[in-house]
């Protein structure tokens, strides 16, 4: 054998350079090793000299960097994932697997020499409780809104409650005085009648938002 055997070439070499697969005869496999792999061969004996026993080379695998899997930048329920959990890491073992500041985190480690990912992280669900106001007025469109609010602050959460609704617009009418007659009112309804020195008093009420008149004399 020559001064290739039993020698392991780095993963980034792809011949035999200067080293001799045989120091006499012929090899019978002149393949060069892949990575991760390795090659036998024997050499040839010259002039009815018998053949050499096995002869190997190696070479080392190329290194192979962590990645993190498809639960990382995901949002998961509290309890979940553990170290365990299929998704954390595409490329490499699962370490360092905790929970911090609410969240998973972990890390995917490298294999011959290759890199661990950097943190990988899936957030847990702060689910929000959602609150809703009175609807507003009926507007025009024969529609109305209503606003709605979640808590606790971080939460995440779509709010499963409506914030508008149709309705049967009814347009605003002031109260406007009628007075040719007691406790009259060309639109909307007396109200707060009183008399002062013989004079009579009232208001009239408007509807559907609408505003309250002056007071009215009689």
């Amino acid at each position: 054998c020559g001064t290739a055997n039993s020698k392991t070439y780095t993963y980034d070499v792809t011949g035999y350079g200067s080293d001799t697969q045989c120091s006499s005869g012929s090899s019978s496999n002149t393949a060069f090793p892949t990575q991760g792999g390795s090659v036998n061969w024997t050499c040839s004996g010259q002039n009815g000299g018998s053949a050499s026993g096995t002869c190997t080379a190696s070479r080392a695998a190329a290194p192979v960097n962590g990645v993190c899997g498809s639960k990382h930048q995901t949002t998961v329920s509290s309890g979940s994932l553990n170290s365990g959990s299929s998704g954390l890491c595409s490329i490499g073992p699962v370490s360092n697997f905790q929970i911090f500041n609410g969240n998973y985190w972990w890390k995917c480690e490298g294999s011959n020499g290759g890199l661990a990912s950097d943190w990988c992280i899936a957030y847990i669900s702060n689910p929000c409780t959602w609150s809703c106001g009175s609807w507003g007025a009926c507007q025009s469109g024969n529609i109305q809104y209503r606003s709605c609010s979640s808590s606790p602050s971080g939460c995440t959460g779509s709010n499963p409650y409506a914030t508008s609704q149709s309705c049967t617009y009814l347009p605003p009418v002031n109260g406007v005085c009628n007075n040719s007659c007691l406790n009259c009112c060309s639109s909307g309804t007396a109200i707060n009648p009183y008399v002062f020195n013989d004079v009579h008093y009232w208001q009239c009420a408007g509807s559907n938002g609408g505003s309250t008149s002056d007071w009215c004399i009689r």
